[in-house]
């Protein structure tokens, strides 16, 4: 017997791709082995998932990451395709895997850093963050900096998320359970 049920989505009924509401948040996972070009199926189940979600927080996640200054880097075409769908739908955070290592973005809007600063804290953000947390296990990479870098480190880790309302609290721990990243998101719009 399988251990975990997955969603499944209305478009073609797999679990390839999913969204599901826990407490005030609204996850979405993707499947970015398939298409997420313009006119995709997935592309446009997003869209229209986003659109009808009312949750206080947006997150996504899947595979490759749309910004990563490690081994793989970033994915630029997931990026163009979809930038313009977070930033209308105000997605809050984008975790992915694919490096193995951690990093953290500032807040991007546009394809671009919206906020210079490298936190921890953000209140209001002008843009999603994005986390590629692959450090559970398989052998690490480099980790690497880019402009819109505000964390990175090669190490095993863990993440933990834990929402308190209006505010979202995200904790890297590493093995030794010491603090690799800790950052929050807070809103008073």
């Amino acid at each position: 017997l399988a251990a975990t049920v997955l969603p499944t989505n209305p478009v073609d009924g797999t679990s390839h791709f999913y969204a599901f509401d826990w407490g005030s948040v609204h996850f979405v996972a993707l499947d970015s082995n398939q298409s997420l070009a313009a006119g995709s199926s997935q592309l446009e189940w997003l869209e229209a998932d986003l659109a009808a979600s009312s949750a206080e927080w947006r997150v996504l996640f899947f595979h490759h990451p749309p910004y990563s200054s490690s081994k793989h880097g970033s994915n630029e075409t997931l990026r163009a395709a979809l930038t313009p769908i977070l930033d209308r739908h105000h997605v809050d955070l984008v975790f992915n895997g694919h490096d193995h290592d951690y990093e953290r973005t500032r807040p991007m809007a546009g394809g671009v850093v919206a906020d210079a600063s490298a936190g921890p804290d953000y209140v209001d953000a002008a843009g999603t963050v994005f986390v590629v947390t692959g450090g559970g296990g398989q052998t690490l990479y480099a980790a690497g900096t880019s402009d819109f870098t505000a964390v990175s480190e090669s190490s095993f880790h863990f993440v933990q998320v834990d929402v308190h309302g209006r505010a979202l609290v995200v904790t890297a721990i590493r093995l030794d359970g010491s603090v690799l990243d800790r950052f929050s998101l807070s809103k008073t719009r």
